[in-house]
């Protein structure tokens, strides 16, 4: 089987803990929204689900197209930032100064 887009379910949370993860970068919420759409593949024990968009500096309560994911494979989760290119999403560089409130990122290139 391949990845699927899914619902969240109850058995899913329970397993990854998803609403702790959900709150930790969420915390304007209360409460966990087991509705939200994420990507899995149930065979390979791998998953694929956006945390959050970035706020847009120039705007109040806009945000970006750029968005931090979580790539779950093999018990890690790996924070990925993508920024959408028209219709599509693409992978940027991420700058080695970056650092949000919510997380610092490690750069695992050799320069």
């Amino acid at each position: 089987m391949a990845f699927e887009n899914a619902i969240i379910t109850k058995e899913d949370d329970e397993k990854y803990g998803l609403s702790e993860i959900w709150l930790k970068h969420n915390s304007k919420y209360d409460t966990f929204i087991n509705r939200l759409e994420w990507t899995i593949d149930r065979d390979r024990n791998c998953w694929l689900w956006k945390m959050y968009n970035f706020e847009d500096p120039n705007y109040d309560r806009a945000l970006l197209a750029k968005a931090v994911w979580i790539l779950y494979c093999d018990s890690t989760q790996i924070y990925v930032v993508l920024d959408q290119k028209g219709s599509g999403y693409a992978i940027g560089r991420i700058p080695q100064n970056l650092e949000t409130p919510r997380f610092k990122t490690k750069s695992y290139s050799k320069s």
